[in-house]
């Protein structure tokens, strides 16, 4: 049976008891603002400050990054909707409190956002070499996943697509090793 609705009401609630909540209803509109949120943050940042990023020293917002990680894989095949807001928050968790495993994946999808959604694939091949982070973080249990979404949705916009082939049987081999496959 399908406990993916189940799982993200125990990520909301696990969340909501770290200071996370996400609504219910009105996801449009509240990716809307979250999506606001996150450039008004990201304003006057360069690439290369994010990269400069601490490490994330609060065990109480690695916990919720976590969790917001687990939220976003679910909501992404039971509730898309709810997908981008987990992951937009990650993205500003990152640069608030510092980086983590989970960042890694946070930058990659942003830079699916930017590039799918806001047709800026520049912005988003730029947002991509964030995965260089991963080296940083020891993020190999995300690694397989981060990989698939940089050379899946970003790379062929501004690469010729036969050279993302080698970087995506990489990802499926990693994914193999670590057991991520989802």
């Amino acid at each position: 049976t399908n406990k993916l609705p189940e799982a993200i009401k125990v990520c909301r609630e696990v969340l909501a008891s770290l200071g996370v909540k996400f609504p219910k209803m009105g996801l449009k509109a509240a990716t809307v603002a979250e999506l606001l949120k996150t450039k008004k943050l990201l304003r006057g940042r360069s690439i290369d400050s994010l990269h400069d990023l601490p490490n994330m020293e609060d065990e109480s917002k690695r916990m919720a990054m976590a969790m917001m990680d687990v939220l976003a894989d679910c909501a992404f095949f039971v509730c898309p909707d709810l997908y981008p807001l987990p992951i937009l928050r990650m993205l500003r968790y990152s640069i608030k409190y510092g980086v983590c495993s989970y960042a890694t994946y946070a930058f990659a999808s942003y830079a699916v956002v930017q590039t799918s959604i806001l047709g800026d694939p520049k912005a988003g091949y730029e947002f991509g070499r964030l995965i260089a982070i991963m080296e940083r973080t020891r993020a190999r249990d995300l690694e397989a996943k981060t990989l698939l979404c940089i050379h899946s949705f970003i790379d062929h916009w501004l690469c010729n697509q036969h050279l993302s082939m080698q970087p995506l049987l990489n990802a499926h081999r990693i994914g193999m090793v670590t057991g991520k496959v989802e």
